[in-house]
């Protein structure tokens, strides 16, 4: 008798931003990160009715949240962006730091369950042996479903611990803006008509996707 066993993770994170035009000059504006992103990746925009809060998010790493900004294509683009390396376009041995304010990570980094070193890696764990895996790190998430304000990804992929365990994965992440009675909900705040504000929380689910008798 087969058994199929589903082990769901669920992973929320909440990013919310106030805009100020106090030394706003200093900053990169969304506009132009959102133009060099599409330049180099399948980024896509996120955005609220107005226009003004967006999100880009990237496909190609894995639905990752690049950047934000309360102010539409002029406002100020809260993210990091790794422009050198995005630039580039190779993946890098051990870690691609691409930069980004949200994105999916797995556990554990290390111990004998550890999914970042090679099967029957030393009990040192030396760094020079840690690897992030490539569905995580590297390469395109599947767009399930794409809407004005949230987007949908999937990735199926098999990973193998120290131990020598096969880990059959279907990962599912969905990024989506918040409403103002979104942010009042989890923070208890009531933003002022007037604020300028952009807020968004990515969902994570994990689903072991292998048969176990």
């Amino acid at each position: 008798m087969t058994k199929h066993v589903a082990v769901a993770l669920l992973l929320v994170a909440v990013a919310l931003a106030w805009c100020t035009v106090a030394n706003a000059g200093e900053a990169g504006t969304f506009g132009d990160d959102l133009a060099f992103l599409k330049k180099h990746t399948d980024a896509l925009v996120l955005s609220d009715k107005s226009g003004a809060a967006q999100v880009a998010v990237v496909p190609l790493y894995q639905g990752r949240v690049m950047t934000s900004t309360a102010g539409g294509p002029e406002g100020t683009s809260y993210g990091w962006i790794n422009r050198k390396l995005v630039a580039l376009g190779q993946r890098q041995p051990q870690f691609n730091a691409l930069g980004g304010e949200d994105r999916m990570w797995l556990g554990p980094e290390g111990g004998q369950f550890s999914i970042y070193f090679p099967k029957g890696a030393s009990e040192k764990f030396d760094f020079k042996d840690w690897l992030v895996p490539a569905p995580i790190d590297w390469g395109g998430w599947d767009v399930v479903e794409k809407g004005q304000s949230s987007a949908h990804f999937r990735k199926a992929f098999s990973l193998t611990n120290v131990s020598g365990t096969k880990l059959d994965i279907v990962a599912d992440r969905t990024v989506r803006l918040l409403e103002p009675a979104d942010v009042k909900k989890h923070f208890g705040v009531e933003l002022p008509a007037t604020l300028k504000a952009v807020a968004y929380e990515s969902d994570n689910n994990v689903k072991n996707a292998g048969d176990k008798a």
